[in-house]
């Protein structure tokens, strides 16, 4: 399947959200963040299977480590997974105003949650790199969030890397 751009709303976000399933690398905005995307392209070229946590060695980490996020997948007994955050970046947290090392995305609020659910759940099944623009809720003290979510293992996604960059302040600190 190819690039695909769609708009989702949701209840809990001020504004939909931009998401863009395989992403090319004009789509991102952010320099640090898009040269990841770029070396994560390439080594799908170079025909190495979908990178797994070798991906937290790449030179092009370095600048985003206090912007990543790793999620532990957990399988649901009634289906679908959530989410354990074992890594939890520290401007993410400031930004948010919590850090949610070691919780679930679950815990998050609900619109959020599902939100973030069914971007987890889509790069998990169709093993993509998934790009989102979103608004967060009004109480977090960023204007936009740029994201890509990553799916790491193959042949099977055991992990996502989420990068998330935050695009603005709401209000001084």
């Amino acid at each position: 399947m190819a690039r695909q751009v769609h708009k989702k709303r949701s209840s809990a976000m001020p504004a939909p959200a931009h998401v863009i399933y395989e992403p090319v690398a004009g789509d991102i905005h952010d320099g640090d963040l898009r040269a990841l995307f770029q070396r994560w392209e390439a080594e799908i070229a170079a025909g190495h299977a979908v990178p797994g946590q070798e991906i937290l060695g790449y030179p092009e980490i370095a600048p985003l480590t206090r912007n990543l996020m790793l999620l532990e997948i957990i399988p649901l007994a009634a289906g679908g997974h959530d989410y354990r955050y074992r890594i939890y970046g520290a401007e993410i947290a400031k930004a948010y105003g919590q850090d949610m090392t070691g919780r679930l995305t679950s815990e998050f609020p609900s619109g959020v949650a599902s939100f973030f659910a069914e971007l987890y759940e889509t790069a998990i099944d169709r093993k993509i790199v998934i790009h989102s623009l979103h608004t967060p809720p009004l109480s977090v003290n960023v204007t936009k969030w740029e994201r890509l979510i990553f799916p790491l293992g193959d042949p099977e996604v055991k992990w996502l890397l989420v990068v998330n960059i935050a695009k603005g302040r709401r209000r001084e600190e």
